[in-house]
């Protein structure tokens, strides 16, 4: 029996801007998706910070994206850059 390794990736704008839904105007939460690959999978690989690791059967990798509240959408935090940029322009938050 092996031990789980650990690999997130998270972009520092997502804790310092606010963000707000392009459909209903929400502000938007961060929300965190925890992926889990096993030994044998096409994905996994064995280095941990570019390290060999013995003993690792499983990778967990960590990503965090935007979820709105109100009606369920996600989206990354380089598109909602792309939207925030528009709702900016255009003066309005919702866009439709």
């Amino acid at each position: 029996m092996g031990w789980t390794g650990q690999e997130s990736h998270i972009s520092l704008g997502i804790f310092f801007r606010t963000m707000y839904c392009s459909k209903c105007a929400a502000k938007l939460k961060k929300c965190r998706l925890t992926r889990t690959i096993r030994k044998g999978g096409l994905e996994f690989n064995s280095a941990v910070l570019n390290n060999r690791t013995v003993g690792m059967d499983a990778k967990q990798k960590v990503s965090y994206v935007y979820r709105c509240p109100k009606c369920g959408q996600e989206t990354s935090y380089e598109d909602q850059i792309l939207i925030s940029k528009q709702q900016k322009k255009l003066g309005k938050k919702i866009l439709k």
